[in-house]
């Protein structure tokens, strides 16, 4: 059962954890392809890129019905041999940036921005690779 999105996207997680399947509207995909190129560069020449990694565009189409579904690939972020204490879909924004109570009691919840109530201490060195990337993405 795929779940959803805020935006209403669909999205399926591959039972190994690795990869994400989501439903794109023809306009993200377009934009997408637009920027092909020049993102692909970004990421062969930055492979730490923080950015999703994309890895595949496919269009699904039933003929009888004449309906299209757009789906991209990309890994998943969130896949590590690490054990993940916490998980957080950081937007850079504060508006509707906490996860309700409801959503927050849930198995291996994600949380938002405005739940991050810790400084994340990195260390000078990766503090220093984290911005560095940062301003290259």
């Amino acid at each position: 059962k795929p779940q959803t999105s805020k935006s209403g996207r669909a999205f399926f997680v591959t039972s190994d954890q690795r990869f994400i399947l989501k439903t794109l509207a023809r306009t993200e995909a377009d934009f997408l392809l637009e920027h092909l190129y020049t993102y692909y560069d970004h990421v062969v020449r930055f492979p730490h890129t923080l950015l999703p990694w994309h890895c595949g565009l496919y269009t699904l189409v039933d003929k009888d019905k004449g309906r299209e579904v757009i789906l991209v690939l990309e890994a998943n972020a969130f896949s590590s041999q690490c054990p993940i204490h916490e998980r957080y879909d950081l937007k850079g924004s504060v508006v509707g940036r906490m996860t309700p109570d409801h959503l927050r009691r849930g198995v291996d919840p994600i949380l938002k921005d405005l739940d991050l109530k810790q400084r994340v201490k990195l260390g000078d060195t990766w503090r220093g690779m984290l911005l560095r990337q940062l301003e290259h993405d």
